[in-house]
Formats: structure tokens, C-alpha cells, sequence
């Protein structure tokens, strides 16, 4: 318990005790009653294992202290704090489509804007100027340029009209976007985790090896292959089972 809330119960035990006495020699104790007031517990914002919210969350906590407030200490023998790992791996690939992402719709926002101004106005010339204002130029301006102007609207219009015209524009495509969304939601396989690397490389060394194993060693190994088959096998009879189940009749 917080030594506070220790000491301030007791206090409350001793205020409780001395009213019931002021009570019995006929005085009104309950007028000088207290009470400690009480506070809910806290409850933490525990993710729950084997999803990618706590995976997520392992990935983001750069605190023991975080790692324990998401997963109440759950994460360190946990599949999820391999997968965590992986995860980290994968975030430089969702932050170069991301960035690709914000570029591309930031200069296709830009392009509507200047061929809404074109269509409406045609192209700026040293004697159309006055119908552009300001705003205008900048956007006429950034579509070529890539950056905002400077200087009098007289200036824009002349470095726009110097400035070749832009590359086409990266179109950022459903498929590249199906392609971010997958990679911030899919569940990571153990396959795509360190320990999964560790243990192909430790079946490597091992079958290339296996004449340095002695016969009891090689047996153990070979029961732990077939057992591991068993389970693979129980695995698939039950899914099996489980679509049969719900195949309409």
C-alpha cells in the first residue's frame, strides 16, 4: 500500500475511535467524524497478446517502464516481443511510403490548383499580370518550381515563365496504398522474426554437423522433428474439422 494512504487510514482508525468515545459520554461524535476519501484504483491500458496493438506498442516503448505499462510485465518471453522486433525493421519501409505518399498529394493538390487558375485565367503574360493575384502566382509558381516565391509578383511571373515545365507527376496508386495499410496491420509471422533466423541457422549447423551429435543426441533430435510433425498434423485435422463444421448442409 503507498505509505500515504497508509498513514492517512490510520488517522481516519484514530479520528473514528475517539468520536465513538466523545459519543459515549453523550456528546455528538459523529459532528467531528472524517472520513479518508477513497480513489478508485488505476487501471492500465493492458494490450492484450498475439495482436499487433501490443505489438505496436513493444515496438513504440523506448522505457521498461512502457514495455511493463502495456503488457504488465507479459513481454519477455513472449512471441510478440519477437514480432515487436521484426516490426521495428518494417517501419523504415512504411515511412518511405508514407513520405512518398505526402509528396505526391501535396503536388497533385498543387497541379489542380494551377490548372483551375489556367482554365479560368489562361497563362500568365508580362501584360495579364494584373488579373493574377498574389495567391495565384505562388501556386502557378510552386507547380513549376517546387518551393514558394519570392519577391514581387512582377519577379514570380518571370521566374515562372523561365522555369521549364515540371516532371510528370508520381501518382500515388491504390496498390502502393493497399501496400502501406498492409504493412501497418498484418499481423507479423514468426518466420519474419530474429528468433525464427536464429533457429534456421541453428538447424543449419546442425544437419551440417550431425556426425559430431552422439547416438542419444541424434535420437532426441529425431523424436523432437517428429513430434513437432504431430503437432503440425493435429493442427491441420482440427482446422479441417473446424471448416467442415461450418459448411452449410
Amino acid at each position: 500500500m503507498d505509505p500515504e494512504a497508509e498513514h492517512l487510514l490510520e488517522i481516519e482508525a484514530a479520528n473514528k475511535m475517539h468520536c465513538n468515545f466523545l459519543t459515549m459520554l453523550g456528546f455528538d461524535g459523529e459532528r467531528l467524524l472524517l472520513k479518508v476519501q477513497r480513489r478508485k484504483a488505476e487501471r492500465y491500458n493492458i494490450t492484450k497478446a498475439n495482436t499487433r496493438e501490443r505489438q505496436d506498442a513493444i515496438a513504440k516503448a523506448t522505457t521498461s517502464g512502457q514495455l511493463f505499462y502495456n503488457t504488465q510485465g507479459q513481454h519477455f518471453t513472449s512471441n510478440d516481443f519477437f514480432r515487436a522486433q521484426a516490426l521495428k525493421q518494417k517501419k523504415e519501409d512504411i515511412d518511405k511510403l508514407e513520405k512518398k505518399k505526402k509528396i505526391a498529394l501535396a503536388k497533385l493538390a498543387i497541379k489542380e490548383q494551377r490548372d483551375s487558375i489556367i482554365e479560368e485565367k489562361g497563362e500568365p503574360t508580362e501584360a495579364t499580370i494584373n488579373a493574377f493575384n498574389a495567391k495565384e502566382m505562388g501556386i502557378l509558381y510552386k507547380y513549376k518550381k517546387g518551393s514558394n516565391p519570392k519577391g514581387k509578383k512582377a519577379e514570380v511571373l518571370l521566374a515562372y515563365l523561365a522555369a521549364p515545365a515540371p516532371e510528370e507527376i508520381d501518382v500515388w496508386s491504390a496498390e502502393e496504398e493497399a501496400e502501406l495499410e498492409r504493412l501497418k496491420t498484418e499481423e507479423i509471422p514468426m518466420a519474419d522474426t530474429q528468433v525464427a533466423v536464429a533457429a534456421t541457422q541453428q538447424a543449419n549447423a546442425v544437419e551440417n554437423n550431425l556426425e559430431l551429435l552422439s547416438e542419444d543426441q541424434r535420437r532426441s533430435l529425431l523424436g523432437a522433428i517428429q513430434r513437432s510433425f504431430d503437432v503440425a498434423e493435429l493442427d491441420s485435422d482440427s482446422e479441417l474439422e473446424d471448416v467442415g463444421q461450418q459448411a452449410p448442409v
